[in-house]
């Protein structure tokens, strides 16, 4: 940056201003890519891909104790396991919609839905859709899930609960 004395004060105010809103705007950029990333990497049996995008330490909070993994190897294996090979192997989309996101600092939330499609004779049906949480730590200056939470939509009304509470947090959360 030039040298701050031979800048009038507004011009550095809007310059601060202008730098804090790139940063924010980059930092929206990197959390969608990883979003959009995730579907295609598990789709394609990219497993250590997907298992990238969580910290060492990360969760993913599926809602099923059977498919729920903490930390990255456990989230690999996830995308290993022959139940999943098998899914991709049918024909499957893990879609997600582009997420509300409320960024403080270096950490940051995000709440969206996620589809799984499955294709059985030629038909693509919805198997799955479920509200999706995702928590995110900056280090280094590269994002990283440190967990994610996903509840069905349904009559339980787990998946109703999880978007009121992720909106109440985001609420909570200072600009």
């Amino acid at each position: 940056m030039t040298d701050q004395s031979v800048l009038p004060a507004q011009w550095i105010e809007r310059l601060e201003s202008l730098e804090h809103r790139v940063a924010q705007a980059e930092a929206q950029l990197a959390l969608y890519q990883q979003v959009s990333l995730y579907g295609p990497a598990v789709d394609s049996l990219q497993s250590s891909m997907a298992a990238e995008l969580w910290t060492e330490e990360g969760v993913y909070d599926i809602g099923d104790p059977q498919f729920d993994a903490d930390g990255r190897t456990a989230i690999q294996a996830l995308f290993d396991a022959d139940y999943h090979r098998q899914l991709v192997a049918s024909g499957c989309a893990h879609t997600m919609t582009l997420p509300h996101l409320k960024i403080q600092g270096d950490a940051a939330l995000g709440l969206g839905y996620h589809r799984l499609f499955t294709q059985s004779e030629g038909r693509y049906e919805l198997f799955r859709l479920s509200v999706s949480r995702w928590e995110w730590r900056r280090v280094d200056n590269v994002w990283q899930t440190t967990r994610r939470v996903h509840r069905l939509l349904g009559e339980d009304g787990e998946g109703r609960k999880l978007l009121e509470q992720t909106l109440a947090d985001m609420q909570a959360m200072e600009v």
